[in-house]
């Protein structure tokens, strides 16, 4: 009897450490590949993909790379995007792709602009917090629409970006035969369009960030022209930029994605020590309310840095009173010069996790400004303090909100 419950006792021992072993291991797994995720932005869920590469390790910072696809991509389905430009190279040869890819989805008639551009950066900061990528090897790609989107998001953005790749991408382009409603729509949607020189002055937001540009000389869908007037206004600006014009190539991104020295060029550029000094630095430090607290940027113009919590005060006047007034906090997070705010607590009409404000500032104060609402964004104006711990943004028709820094 006593020889048995010592068998009995030692099989379950056995059996036991055989299972801590095996969830232990299971624990330590490491999705690779192609992984589905979501975000909600605004009360909308969005799909897009994180692809994550064999040899990932959880405590080794990967570099990554955003990946904007192209205009024929855009949906819903979170998947088509990874299935042409970059995600189809990846599969062909994932060896050759040592980076964490972001593939953010735009819905239709969207271009990489706006609410899609904030998704974008979105989906980009949650994949670096979740799998620890490398914050001075974040590089931003795209093709066609997604081309102009590179350009787009670098110019938002400029100090995030180790290098970008744009290929085959516009930054004003409309064709001359474009139906007047599509013109009219695309420049509406193209903010870089609105510029009288839209080319210098995207050069000098990005001029620190390294460039490589591709195009296909005989492109007739987003002429070449547009490469070329970038690569002309990025060399007067002194950046660091390469141009490569493939000869009778039409609207392709595959040679891009073939060239030996495309990787190698990407992994060579960390992020320059300068530009990350001066998110560090360029922001006055402060231990009490009534410092003013400002962000240098990459052209030299100093802006308000609105990075943190605020308590806000929304008020509906004129054919909006009937909704009233109510308070909230409101976390504002700040890139550059852009910036948007979410709601942290449920008010009447907006839920939580919603935003509340976002728009650009200038070194004169708010570029633009939009107040986020139940019936959608409104344009408004908005003025800061001369300590800049207080705001009002204001549509002069419909709504106030009142922003006094916590």
């Amino acid at each position: 009897m006593k020889r048995n419950a010592i068998l009995k006792k030692t099989a379950f021992l056995f059996i036991f450490f055989l299972g801590v072993s095996f969830t232990v291991a299971s624990a330590q797994r490491i999705e690779t590949g192609f992984l589905d995720r979501e975000i909600t932005l605004g009360g909308v869920s969005y799909r897009y993909q994180v692809y994550v590469p064999v040899n990932y390790e959880r405590g080794k910072p990967f570099p990554v790379i955003l990946y904007l696809h192209t205009g024929g991509d855009r949906g819903e389905d979170g998947l088509r995007q990874t299935q042409v430009g970059l995600g189809s190279y990846i599969r062909q040869d994932r060896g050759r792709f040592p980076f964490i890819v972001v593939f953010p989805q735009a819905r239709r008639d969207q271009i990489w602009t706006g609410d899609m551009a904030t998704l974008a950066l979105k989906t980009l900061d949650k994949t670096i917090e979740e799998f620890n990528a490398d914050p001075k090897r974040i590089y931003l790609n795209g093709g066609s629409m997604g081309g102009h989107g590179t350009w787009y998001l670098a110019s938002q953005a400029p100090d995030k970006f180790a290098a970008i790749v744009p290929i085959c991408g516009f930054v004003a382009f409309t064709q001359p035969d474009m139906p007047a409603e599509r013109k009219a729509l695309l420049l509406k949607l193209n903010p870089l369009a609105q510029s009288p020189d839209p080319y210098t002055a995207v050069a000098s937001k990005i001029s620190k960030t390294p460039v490589w540009i591709f195009h296909g000389s005989a492109d007739d869908v987003v002429f070449p022209d547009e490469s070329r007037k970038m690569f002309q206004a990025l060399k007067a600006s002194k950046a660091d930029v390469k141009y490569t014009e493939y000869e009778g190539v039409g609207h392709s991104w595959d040679r891009a994605y073939t060239e030996p020295d495309l990787v190698p060029w990407l992994l060579s550029h960390p992020r320059a020590q300068t530009a990350q000094l001066r998110e560090t630095s360029s922001q006055t430090s402060t231990t009490e309310k009534g410092v003013k607290k400002t962000i240098t940027l990459p052209n030299g113009d100093v802006v308000w840095d609105l990075n943190g919590e605020w308590d806000s005060l929304g008020e509906n006047y004129g054919p909006w009173s009937l909704f009233g007034s109510f308070r909230n906090v409101v976390k504002i997070t700040q890139t550059g010069s852009s910036f948007v705010g979410i709601r942290m607590h449920d008010a009447p009409w907006l839920p939580a996790g919603t935003w509340a404000i976002r728009g650009e500032l200038d070194k004169n104060g708010f570029k633009n400004v939009q107040i986020g609402s139940g019936a959608g964004p409104i344009d408004a104006k908005g003025k800061i303090s001369e300590d800049g711990n207080k705001f009002v943004v204001d549509d002069g028709e419909k709504a106030r909100g009142t922003f006094t820094r916590k």
